[in-house]
């Protein structure tokens, strides 16, 4: 069983309550917006329900997709065991990127993107040459 968090909007139909996991929702036949923790068979359940009484319903999954998580945890430095970002500066860079081997657009990023970036962002600028590592192979045009 995997329960996960639902957003379900419900526009229309008839009034309707429903009684689930000690809290009711309740629908007054115009437009609401409720927060579901179950899985999805539950929540088509509830969905299938609204359906029948005339309502419109729409669902969103709340959790994160496996990319959000690589992301998130990069961002935390989590991702690996015994990662720590190549320099104190690195999450406030403009070239951090966690979705990168290395974290750092400056040196994994395609040569394009890099000079791009260098000619028209200034912080890219800034970030670069003032990185502790200062040895990042960007071209300056």
């Amino acid at each position: 069983m995997d329960d996960r968090l639902w957003t379900v909007l419900i526009k229309g139909g008839a009034e309707v309550s429903f009684n689930g996991q000690g809290s009711i929702q309740h629908h007054d036949g115009t437009r609401s917006i409720w927060k579901i923790r179950g899985t999805r068979a539950a929540v088509e359940e509830v969905l299938a329900t609204a359906q029948s009484i005339g309502c419109s319903v729409e669902v969103f999954e709340d959790s994160q997709t496996e990319e959000q998580q690589v992301v998130r945890k990069n961002l935390l430095g989590v991702q690996r065991e015994g990662f720590v970002f190549q320099t104190e500066k690195c999450p406030e860079c403009f070239w951090f990127d966690p979705l990168t081997k290395n974290n750092c657009g400056s040196t994994d990023w395609p040569p394009e993107t890099v000079n791009a970036s260098y000619k028209f962002h200034e912080k890219a600028r800034s970030d670069q040459s003032s990185c502790p590592l200062n040895g990042s192979p960007i071209e300056q045009v």
